[in-house]
């Protein structure tokens, strides 16, 4: 299983290993996966990683986020029982991620500092007459992305409130030695290597464009029922609902080959990569009439035809005369 961050919990990630249950997960911050990355093994310890996503595959190499990581054992303890559990953790690095961060802890500082000085200019005005109302200004505006980072300092003088403020740059400096690195728990048995570890965790999106598929195109929506044997039963029509989803989606795109178009599946009749969604919206509107001869399918499109042809779907009943 490849989960987000939400099960990376020590706590949950012991339990599902006392399950059995064999995941990838990415370990929260809380986790303080990031200190021991430093004091474990450092960015000296970390090797360039084999992989490419999909998306950036048509660009030159020079632009392609570069990774990097390594495999570690990491043993934790489960805070309900008191075993003791050997997992490993492939700690990451990406170049995209990093900038991103860095970019990020930027952006943030720039924003407090602009309202900590739209605060200094009103000092002693209508809203900041006493140090207590720039205290508690100041709170609110040091927010957890700044929180540390910044040197704020309030008082009085002369009856009127000071505010001083300033980067601290070897807080910021010690923030920057971990951007862009995350931490991907497994109890993935056998030889395994942090790239491995990678591929498997970069599958994750597939999961929730699943989770978008039930919701949005099979329309999935909260039923309550009576029993146990009766959620069963409603959890394995919607993966099977699910499963033959994919499978047309998979099946078009194999036949059609990779980086093939389709026409006539979207709007004016305009070319896109088959998906499961567009697929089925494709059928959308064919109707069948009930006749003394049997059932007859209104006349199909070019698009509907060469979809079944790809799938190797035989029309069932005979169409309407044009």
């Amino acid at each position: 299983m490849c989960a987000d961050s939400v099960l990376g919990h020590v706590k949950n990630l012991c339990a599902a290993d006392r399950a059995g249950l064999r995941f990838v997960v990415p370990l929260r911050d809380a986790s303080g996966f990031g200190e021991r990355f430093l004091a474990e093994v450092g960015h000296q310890g970390l090797h360039r990683l084999d992989y490419v996503a999909d998306r950036q595959r048509h660009l030159e190499a020079a632009r392609r986020t570069r990774y990097r990581g390594a495999l570690r054992p990491f043993h934790v303890t489960d805070p309900d029982t008191g075993q003791r559990h050997t997992l490993r953790v492939a700690y990451i690095w990406s170049s995209e991620e990093a900038n991103s961060v860095a970019d990020g802890r930027e952006r943030a500082l720039a924003r407090a500092e602009q309202a900590l000085g739209k605060v200094q200019r009103g000092l002693g005005g209508r809203y900041y007459k006493t140090r207590t109302q720039v205290d508690a200004k100041v709170i609110q505006l040091l927010v957890p992305a700044v929180r540390g980072l910044l040197q704020v300092t309030t008082g009085t003088r002369a009856g009127k409130p000071t505010l001083g403020v300033a980067r601290d740059q070897a807080a910021i400096t010690a923030a920057a030695r971990t951007d862009g690195v995350y931490a991907l728990a497994t109890n993935l048995p056998g030889r395994l290597s942090a790239t491995q570890v990678l591929r498997l965790y970069k599958d994750q999106p597939l999961v929730e464009l699943r989770h978008r598929d039930a919701k949005q195109t099979l329309r999935v929506r909260p039923i309550f029922l009576h029993n146990d044997d009766r959620i069963t039963a409603l959890v394995s029509i919607v993966g099977l609902a699910l499963v033959i989803f994919g499978l047309i989606q998979a099946d078009l795109r194999h036949t059609l080959g990779p980086d093939q178009h389709l026409d006539g599946l979207l709007p004016e009749g305009r070319a896109a990569r088959p998906t499961g969604r567009n697929i089925l919206a494709a059928f959308q509107g064919l109707g069948l009439t009930y006749t003394p001869d049997g059932i007859v399918l209104d006349r199909l499109t070019g698009t509907q035809r060469r979809i079944l042809e790809l799938l190797t779907i035989p029309i069932p009943w005979p169409e309407q005369a044009k």
